[in-house]
C-alpha cells in the first residue's frame, strides 16, 4: 500500500517494486496513489516512482488502462517535474516522453509539454511559446541531459516535419503542416548552447534538413529574414558559415 505521508517506508516500497518488477504492482489504484503524489515526494522518491512507471510502460503485460492513467497523470506534472533541477528525474522524463512518442500516433504526442500556441487573428501562423518543462533542458548545463532532449526533439521533428525544411525558413508551407512546426524554434535557440557535444549534434541536424542541392539554395534558404530571432544574431551566423562550408566540401 503506497503512504506518502510516511517518507521511509514510501522511499522502501518504491525501492523493492522496482527491484522485484512491475508484474508485482500492477495495480491501478497504486499508480493512480503513487503519481497522484508525485508533487509530495522527495527527489529520490520521484525518481524511484517514474523509473517504476517506465518499467510498467515497457512491460509487455501492461493493460492500456495502466499506460493511459499513466501518461494522463504525467503530462500536467512535467513543468514541475523538469524544474526540480535532478538530473536524474529529468532524463527518466524524457524516457518517458520518448517511449510515448515511439508508441502513440503524432496527434497524440504532447506537444503542450513543449510549447504553448496562441493562434493569432487574422493570421494563419501560430506562435510558439516555451514552457518552463523546456527551459529547464535548453538552459541544462548536463551535457548528457541537454543532449538527450535534443536528440529526443530532433526524433519528434522529424516525425512531424521530416524533410521539408522550407517551412521553418520563409517559404509559405503546406496548410496542413503550419502546427507541426513547434519545435524547430527550439532546435534553433539549441545553438546558444556552449555545450559542445551538443551544439555539434544540432548542426548535423540542420545541416540534413537544410536544402542541399547547391550552395545557391542553401544560402538563399539562411538568408530568409523570419529564421532569424532576436539574440540568435551571432549563433545564425556561426552555424550559417558552418553550413555554408560543409556543403562546399561536400
Amino acid at each position: 500500500k503506497f503512504n506518502h505521508h510516511n517518507k521511509a517506508d514510501t522511499k522502501s516500497l518504491l525501492h523493492i517494486a522496482v527491484h522485484l518488477g512491475p508484474d508485482l504492482c500492477n495495480s491501478r489504484d497504486f499508480f493512480n496513489t503513487m503519481l497522484g503524489s508525485l508533487s509530495l515526494l522527495d527527489a529520490e522518491s520521484t525518481g524511484l516512482a517514474l523509473e517504476l512507471t517506465l518499467n510498467m510502460l515497457k512491460w509487455e503485460n501492461a493493460s492500456a488502462d495502466i499506460v493511459n492513467l499513466c501518461f494522463e497523470y504525467l503530462k500536467p506534472s512535467f513543468d514541475s517535474l523538469a524544474c526540480q533541477n535532478d538530473i536524474r528525474t529529468q532524463n527518466l522524463l524524457l524516457d518517458i516522453i520518448k517511449f510515448w512518442i515511439e508508441t502513440k500516433p503524432i496527434d497524440a504526442w504532447p506537444q503542450t509539454a513543449f510549447v504553448s500556441v496562441t493562434k493569432v487573428e487574422d493570421s494563419s501562423n501560430p506562435i510558439f511559446k516555451n514552457t518552463n518543462f523546456t527551459k529547464s533542458y535548453i538552459g541544462n548545463d548536463n551535457p548528457q541531459t541537454c543532449k538527450l532532449f535534443y536528440q529526443l526533439c530532433i526524433t519528434m521533428d522529424r516525425g512531424l516535419v521530416g524533410k521539408y525544411p522550407t517551412a521553418a525558413i520563409g517559404v509559405k508551407p503546406r496548410e496542413k503542416n503550419k502546427n507541426n512546426l513547434y519545435l524547430r524554434g527550439i532546435l534553433l535557440i539549441g545553438l546558444k548552447t556552449q555545450l559542445k557535444e551538443v551544439k555539434e549534434c544540432l548542426f548535423a541536424y540542420w545541416n540534413e534538413i537544410l536544402p542541399n542541392q547547391t550552395a545557391v539554395d542553401r544560402a538563399l534558404s539562411l538568408l530568409k529574414p523570419n529564421i532569424i530571432e532576436n539574440g540568435m544574431e551571432d549563433s545564425w551566423c556561426q552555424l550559417s558559415s558552418y553550413l555554408m562550408l560543409v556543403l562546399v566540401k561536400n
